[in-house]
């Protein structure tokens, strides 16, 4: 849990900076890991209101 709040910090505050270096997939991933992780966040919350 503490890396998944870890990922949304480096994501959420730095992924502008991150996204121009293109020479290692990590920052791509990380973000792109991220996106999954809040997409099922909200179809978790989806399913909790219906």
């Amino acid at each position: 849990e503490d890396i998944k709040s870890l990922c949304s910090h480096v994501v959420e505050n730095f992924s502008k900076e991150l996204e121009h270096i293109d020479y290692v997939q990590t920052f791509k991933a990380l973000k792109m890991r991220y996106e999954q992780h809040q997409d099922k966040l909200k179809d978790r919350d989806r399913a909790t209101l219906e």
